[in-house]
């Protein structure tokens, strides 16, 4: 789990480092509020991924996804966040 969410930082740091064609804080507040609505699709949506196959793991991605959803964050240091508070109660 850290590893995964020290690579999310690292790619997103990285990425944002480079965007040049609006403020950057622009565009990850709009990532970041996107990003909960394609977490869902990837689970619950015509195309799931095939690699979450566990009931449990899925359940995961939805309970953060939602949780965001409702309560929007304006930064991906927040998504990060949310997704180490739902490993931490899984």
């Amino acid at each position: 789990t850290g590893k995964y969410l020290a690579c999310y930082g690292a790619l997103a740091r990285a990425y944002l480092a480079l965007v040049d064609w609006e403020a950057s804080a622009d565009l990850e507040k709009r990532v970041a509020r996107l990003l909960p609505g394609l977490l869902l699709g990837r689970v619950d949506g015509k195309s799931p991924v095939e690699y979450i196959t566990e009931e449990s793991d899925r359940d995961l991605v939805r309970r953060c996804a939602i949780a965001l959803l409702l309560q929007p964050v304006d930064c991906l240091e927040s998504v990060r966040e949310a997704w180490l508070e739902q490993f931490k109660q899984f």
